[in-house]
């Protein structure tokens, strides 16, 4: 199966979530300014239809490849919590998928599939994952490096939590290590360059 190629980033778009504009009652017959995750187009406003439950959403876009304001309608629908309340989800414009997220594109609203849209995350390799990690768990426990062990416990951290954490990165950075092992060894064998190159690469 070929590999799915990917236009663009949930990091780079500016994007509409479901649970974050909902918290400020975006669905509750709000009109205005349009609050958003990600980069914000230069005009953002939405408009929510209370008898429809529709959210019109209005931003800078293009047609015809010049500037122009698009208008796009989209259904809301509203399921049920165990605890009560409900949850809103997006009706994509697109496709007609029931999603929590849309990004507005400059050619239109549209969902993560319709748009290939990914995380950047999912772009690393496994090895990388792993050290992103291991270097988020070494920022909360005070470490030095991705790889190097806690010290001491911060200060403002309760001790179960700081054995859980420090368990964890220690795993993570063993799993890295034997990744990035047979790398090393052959970047090694390749001459100095090369292996401090992978070294660097590795954040080491």
């Amino acid at each position: 199966m070929a590999r799915r190629r990917y236009r663009h980033e949930w990091e780079s778009v500016a994007f509409i979530d479901a649970d974050f504009i909902g918290g400020w009652g975006a669905f509750d017959g709000y009109s205005g300014p349009m609050e958003f995750e990600g980069l914000e187009p230069s005009e953002a406003d939405c408009q929510h239809d209370r008898e429809r439950d529709v959210l019109s959403v209005f931003y800078s876009g293009q047609a015809d490849g010049k500037p122009a304001l698009r208008r796009t309608n989209i259904i809301l629908e509203r399921l049920p919590q165990t605890f009560g309340g409900a949850r809103v989800h997006f009706r994509a414009p697109c496709c007609g998928r029931r999603i929590r997220k849309l990004a507005l594109l400059p050619e239109g609203v549209v969902c993560g599939r319709c748009g290939s849209i990914t995380h950047r995350s999912r772009r690393k390799s496994g090895l990388q994952r792993l050290i992103h990690k291991a270097d988020v768990l070494a920022g909360q426990l005070g470490c030095a490096t991705w790889f190097a062990p806690p010290t001491e416990r911060p200060k403002h951290m309760r001790r179960e939590r700081f054995m859980r954490l420090a368990e964890q990165h220690a795993e993570l950075v063993r799993q890295a290590n034997v990744m990035l092992g047979p790398r090393l060894a052959r970047a090694a064998r390749r001459g100095v360059a090369a292996h401090l190159g992978a070294m660097l690469r590795a954040g080491m």
